[in-house]
Formats: structure tokens, C-alpha cells, sequence
């Protein structure tokens, strides 16, 4: 009789040590999920999407394989390799071209998120990661995320309009330039924000509404172009988005760790 106990005992405190390591298997798996659900860039909002990777890059176009608004290479921007797969290395004299025609252009209209993946390589006191504006003396309309001493996010809106706009440029602290950083600029309608690598740098309430656009602009990425000048980018970029919509923090953070 005891030995049937013992067997019973035995086999009941197998069956418990099987559920919970099943358990424990599955809630790793779960984790897992998780983890990888939490890998993947937000795209809620998003209207254009540029990975620079090698099959994305067909004759002079960079396909934009979210949206519908592919850019055109001027010049020869060199495919190297990026934060994430490929990425396309400037030369100071390359630069792409998405539109020079508003009309044709989907851009967002109050509120917007422009992000980008970049090394610098060198320091540039002027220059374009990605924008659509003009900024021609007191003339200042359209949004721009670049360089401006250090990484710059600028806006114009209604709400601050002088009657030819006004541009709002949030900075952040001087970076190292043999280093990559996330660079992503927001705007809610009421609010601009600039986080570098995951981080909110500097915010600003001046500008309010919807985007004050230029009637011409250049919807460019890898320069600062307008009717007046041009300063195009020295370096490598790589993951740039578009979104009609801010971004949260928790989302911003995501996309820094996007894989």
C-alpha cells in the first residue's frame, strides 16, 4: 500500500513540475512576443518611409515603401552600410529629391513627426536631414530637421504667422560627429519637441495651428534647400520617417529601438 502511495506521490509531483515548466515556457514565449512586438517601428500615421536598404534603392530612385513618394538621387549618394541593414553616405554635394511641386507633395498639415537615423561624419553648421520649407531672410514657412550649430527641429505655423511666417528652431547640445544618433522632431499643434537617441533635448509652445507651407518648396532629403541657398549634408543617413501625427515619448522611444 505504501509503495502505491510513493508512486502516486511520484507521479503527481511530476505532473506539477510539467505544468509549471510549461508554464514558465509559455510566459517566456509570451515575454519574447513582447519583446519583439515592442522591436517594431510605430506606423500609425505614418505617411512616407525611406530605409535606404540596397534593394530599396532602384536606378536613381530610394523607394519610399510605405507611401508613394519616392525621392529621386541627385548626385551619387553611396550605399553603406547603416544602423539598420543599409544606409546612404552624402558626399557634401549629393542629395534627394522627393518633390519640388507642393501640390504633389502629401505632407502632414498640423500635426507631424520627421525622424531620422544619422552619422554626421563631420560638423555642419547649416544643413537638411530631411525638410520642406523656405527660409529666405524674414520670409520663414515650412518645417525642416537638420543641423542649425548643433541638431536642429524647425517649424511655422498659423498661430505665429507675421503675415511671411515665422520659423521656430528648437537646438540641442553640440554632438560628437563620429557617432550615430536618432534624431526625431514633433509637433502636436501646440507644442514642438526634439529628442535625440529616445530623449526629450528641448520643447517650445511658440508656434500654434496648422503648418504655414510656401506656395514653392523643395521637399528634399540629406539638405537645406529654398530658392536662396542650399547646404547639402556630409555624411550618412539612414531610416528616415514621416508621420502625420506626434509621437509620444513611449512611441519615440520604440523607434530608437526599432531593429
Amino acid at each position: 500500500m505504501k509503495r502505491k502511495v510513493d508512486i502516486i506521490i511520484a507521479v503527481l509531483v511530476s505532473a506539477v513540475f510539467l505544468i509549471m515548466v510549461g508554464c514558465g515556457k509559455k510566459k517566456s514565449e509570451e515575454v519574447k512576443k513582447v519583446s519583439e512586438a515592442k522591436s517594431e517601428a510605430v506606423t500609425d500615421g505614418l505617411i512616407s518611409y525611406w530605409t535606404f536598404d540596397k534593394d530599396d534603392i532602384v536606378g536613381d530612385k530610394a523607394k519610399d515603401v510605405w507611401g508613394n513618394q519616392d525621392a529621386t538621387m541627385k548626385g551619387d549618394p553611396k550605399i553603406v552600410t547603416g544602423k539598420v541593414g543599409d544606409a546612404l553616405e552624402f558626399d557634401g554635394d549629393d542629395y534627394l529629391l522627393i518633390t519640388d511641386d507642393i501640390t504633389a507633395a502629401k505632407l502632414p498639415k498640423r500635426e507631424m513627426t520627421a525622424e531620422v537615423w544619422v552619422y554626421p561624419g563631420h560638423f555642419i553648421e547649416w544643413g537638411g536631414y530631411i525638410g520642406a520649407a523656405q527660409d529666405n531672410g524674414g520670409f520663414e514657412k515650412g518645417w525642416i530637421l537638420g543641423t542649425n550649430h548643433q541638431f536642429s527641429f524647425a517649424v511655422s505655423t498659423d498661430g505665429a504667422d507675421d503675415g511671411d511666417g515665422v520659423l521656430t528652431y528648437l537646438k540641442t547640445e553640440v554632438f560628437d560627429p563620429d557617432k550615430w544618433y536618432h534624431v526625431v522632431g514633433t509637433y502636436d499643434g501646440k507644442k514642438m519637441k526634439i529628442y535625440i537617441n529616445g530623449k526629450l533635448e528641448n520643447t517650445s509652445e511658440v508656434q500654434s495651428g496648422d503648418i504655414n507651407y510656401p506656395k514653392n518648396l523643395f521637399f528634399t532629403i540629406g539638405i537645406y534647400k529654398d530658392d536662396d541657398e542650399q547646404f547639402p549634408h556630409k555624411g550618412i543617413i539612414d531610416e528616415v520617417r514621416l508621420y502625420e501625427r506626434a509621437l509620444s515619448e513611449d512611441e519615440v522611444v520604440q523607434n530608437y529601438n526599432a531593429k
